[in-house]
């Protein structure tokens, strides 16, 4: 996921806040492992690229 927060920009901490997860100390919103908003004010999930497997030991991102 691209680690950018959904309700200012800023860059939120791994592994802190609440759940142990994504942490933005900058608001206070918390997003799981898998990017989702748990607790906070951001509007939308972290974004996911475009990615593809381009083989079964390749993928490529963006």
């Amino acid at each position: 996921m691209i680690g950018v927060c959904t309700h200012l920009g800023c860059v939120p901490l791994g592994q802190a806040g609440d759940f142990g997860d994504w942490f933005c100390p900058c608001h206070g919103s918390h997003n799981d492992t898998a990017g989702r908003v748990r607790k906070g004010p951001a509007p939308e999930n972290l974004a996911i690229p475009p990615f593809g497997f381009t083989s079964e030991t390749v993928v490529r991102i963006g």
